[in-house]
Order: structure tokens, then sequence, then C-alpha cells
């Protein structure tokens, strides 16, 4: 359950509330009911959709006319309705009674389960804040995309709020990514150098390692799981990758009791695979399909790390999606400077879908002095500086647990969890390269202890790894 509080980031908001609460205590002091048409123009609104999208989202005070905003009387600006919608019935994944219906106009009815004490609800859809309604359910006329994620925020009389059903996609037609996401440029410009399908019965293990370089008893960041290394250590007792001929499954489960002590005590098992012996390059565009797993203390990744430690030792983290957070990924770059210090950008997100839900294509292109994300084929963010990578770099993609980042797994969190994986790809450009920008010596991405919205970089500290670091 997350609880959601106002966002008072302006005066003119700050002014609005105190307007309100005013209005509130007198219609109180006058008896008037809960249920009045009022309210709405009464109630201030929860804050931002999803606490990770605080720096992206801004959602409007009640009453507030915005585009995306339903009106009780309709909405003459309201876009245009898909126009290919089929009926029929959607549940949420993991909120029991959270259903949306789609009916033959493309309208879709979504309810709840009733919540006692409950003064309304607002409701947000593609974590943008929508309405507030008084009864356990809404229709949303203001359909535009063929599929749509919702939640729901409960309020009570004292202004608290409490996340009371999430994890609902409503599709209204075909939906799901497919093969075809290359952005045009890529498509015309660039030629397949590396591809994955899983579509044999084992991991292919002369294309894969199954640990990182470092080995499987250095932890890093506080993480939880145990990285079978099925490569080098086929009779471990368990293997975390299952191929069923279209998909690489990395199942993350809690540790057997038996296996405790070849796991070094960690509590979870886990799987990591990495192009280090087999495919490592410099500049292109790298992209996976892929289904992540919903729970707390999940975090699963796909990223590029460099090949040599030496200079600005750069990572990637093409995504990273943190478990309990279905609706919000990531996307971020480390690199350290010539006295070793750490520099991160800011974790940048990319908000608005249910990644639980459904494979999506995650992505980025690597240029000199560049880097561009994608998500489903879309440009979503930039990082533009004379530090982007110039070193060979390689491919990983793993599921974490725990750490200081998703915090640790709980009672709430299923297992085994499952991080699908349907293809890997990776493009260079035909033809040379642009020259990288000169650097003058300015760093304009900050040290990593001045970003607190960030991810951690994923590789052991000079105490533990010191031949990563020859420079200290």
């Amino acid at each position: 359950m997350h609880w959601k509080k106002n966002d008072p980031t302006s005066l003119a908001t700050l002014i609005l509330k105190l307007f309100m609460l005013s209005a509130i205590t007198l219609v109180t002091a006058c008896g008037s009911g809960s249920g009045s048409s009022t309210d709405a123009d009464q109630l201030p609104q929860a804050g931002q959709a999803t606490e990770a999208a605080q720096a992206t989202v801004e959602v409007p005070q009640l009453g507030a006319a915005t585009a995306n905003s339903a009106s009780e009387n309709g909405d003459e600006t309201a876009q245009a309705p898909i126009d290919n919608a089929e009926p029929g019935l959607f549940e949420s994944s993991y909120s029991a009674g959270f259903t949306g219906e789609v009916f033959e106009d493309g309208s879709v009815y979504v309810s709840w389960p009733a919540v006692a004490d409950a003064r309304g609800y607002n409701v947000y859809k593609d974590s943008e804040y929508v309405t507030t309604v008084f009864e356990p359910g809404y229709t949303d006329s203001q359909i535009s995309k063929a599929s749509h994620y919702y939640e729901v925020v409960a309020f009570d009389h004292a202004e608290n709020y409490q996340t009371v059903a999430e994890g609902l996609t409503v599709e209204l037609a075909e939906t799901g990514t497919t093969t075809d996401t290359l952005p045009p440029h890529i498509a015309a410009g660039y030629d397949l150098v590396f591809a994955e399908e899983f579509q044999t019965g084992t991991l292919d293990t002369t294309k894969w390692n199954t640990s990182y370089l470092w080995g499987d008893e250095l932890i890093i960041n506080s993480e939880e799981q145990f990285y079978v290394d099925i490569k080098n250590k086929p009779g471990f007792g368990y293997n975390p990758f299952e191929l069923d001929g279209e998909h690489l499954t990395i199942t993350a489960i809690r540790t057997p009791p038996e296996l405790l002590d070849k796991a070094t005590g960690q509590p979870y098992l886990s799987g990591v695979i990495t192009s280090y012996d087999s495919f490592k390059f410099t500049y292109g565009y790298v992209e996976a399909r892929a289904k992540v797993p919903f729970g707390q203390g999940l975090w699963s990744a796909f990223w590029l790390l460099n090949a040599y430690y030496v200079d600005r030792k750069p990572e990637i983290d093409i995504f990273e999606h943190i478990g309990d957070d279905r609706d919000v990924t990531y996307h971020t770059y480390h690199y350290y400077d010539g006295a070793g210090k750490l520099h991160s950008t800011k974790s940048l997100e990319t908000v608005g879908i249910d990644f639980t839900h459904d494979f999506h294509n995650y992505a980025v292109e690597w240029l000199p002095g560049k880097i561009i994300f994608y998500v489903d084929g879309q440009e979503m963010h930039s990082i533009s500086d004379p530090n982007i990578s110039s070193q060979e770099m390689y491919i990983i993609a793993n599921t974490a647990l725990g750490g200081w980042w998703p915090g640790s797994p709980d009672d709430t969190t299923p297992f085994p969890s499952r991080y699908q994986i349907d293809y890997i790809r990776a493009y260079q450009k035909r033809g040379p390269q642009e020259d990288a920008p000169l650097d003058d010596g300015t760093q304009t991405i900050p040290l990593a202890d001045d970003v607190p919205s960030r991810s951690p970089n994923h590789i052991p500290t000079p105490e533990q790894w010191p031949q990563a670091y020859p420079e200290m």
C-alpha cells in the first residue's frame, strides 16, 4: 500500500488548499453529507500517481480543467476514442475485484471493491490523475490508446490517502510489442551484429556467461541473491534458467535450506547472463524484448558494462525495474572520473505502463558523446556529455533481489519470480561514426553522492575488488 498526500509545490497550491480546507470546515459545520456533488470541488486530491514519478508527473488540484480530466457533464475537448475497441472484461493481476469492462462504444467502466471509511476515490490512468469519484466505479470515455493502465487511491475525512486498487491494464485492441519496433534510422542505417532469440531448450553457454567477472561470492549493493553459475558449477543443485523454445526465463526463488551453504548464506537464488566472452562492442543500438516480474524487493535489469576496468569504467543501465512499482522503469548512466570518483545521472523515469503485464522493448542507442533510451521503439530520454563511454562494453541481464534501492522481499513477494526475455539483439552503424565531442575537462554529470534519485552502479567497491581500480 502507498500513502499519498497533496504536493504543495507552489504558493498557488498552498492558497488553494487553505481555501478548500476552509470550505470543508464550513460545510461540515452546516451538517452537509459526504455524498454532496460539491465534494469534488472541496477535497484536495492525492499527490503523484507513483512516488517514483514525482519529478515528471504533475497532478492537478481537484476542480482544475486539464486535458486528462474527466468532467461529470462530459468533456467537449476529449480525445477521439479508439475506433477498433473490442468489448470484454479485464481483471487486475494484483487487486482482487478491480476490473475494467469495455463497451461497444469504446468506453471503459472501471470498478473496485468499496473501502470502509473512504470518503472518495482518486482515479489515475497511465500514471496521471483523471478524476475524483464517490462511489467505487468510474466510466472512462476518453480512450485514445490501444491499452490503458489504471490505479485507484482512496481518501478519508482526515485526508489520508491509500492505494487500494492497482495492476489493471485494459486492452481495447490488440496490444503488446512486436519485433518491428526499430526506429526507422536504425532499420535503414544499422546492421545486425549480435542476436540471441532463445529458441533452444538450453542456455547457450558459448554466448553467455552465468556469473559476473568478479565471481559469485562478492555481494554488491547489499543485494540478497546468489547468482547460480551453471556454466562453471553445473552441479549446484538449482538452475535459474528455463527455455521453452521461445523465451528465456530467469527464475528467482527462496534458497532451499540444503543449498544455503553453497549460496554463501544468501536467502535467494537467481541468475545473471553476460556476453563478456562472446560479444563486446563500441557504439551501436542494443535492445531486448522482455517482461519483468512484480513483487517487493525484485530488481530486473538489462544493461551494458565496460569490458576493461580502466579509464571511466562506464555503465549504461538500459532499463531497471523495481518490482513493487509496476508502472515505472529507470534509465541511468554511470562513470568514474580520473580521481576514481563515481559520477551518475539521475535515474530517468519512463512511466504510465504496467511493465509487468506484457512484453516490452527496451533499447539504447549509444553514440559518441550521446546515449538515447527507447521503450517500444519510442525515444524516451537522452544524455549528451563528453564523458559518455567510448570503451568496449558487453551485455548483461539479471534479476537482483534486495539491496538498498528496492529493499528486501517480504511476505507479499511472489515466488518463484520470473523475468522473461524474448530476444536480445545488437546493431551497429554502417560507415564511420560521427566525431565525439571535445572533452574540455568539464564534468556536467554530477558526482553520484550528489544525486539522490539514482540507481546504484554495479561493480564491487575498491575494497572488495581492487583490480578494478588500477588508478587508486
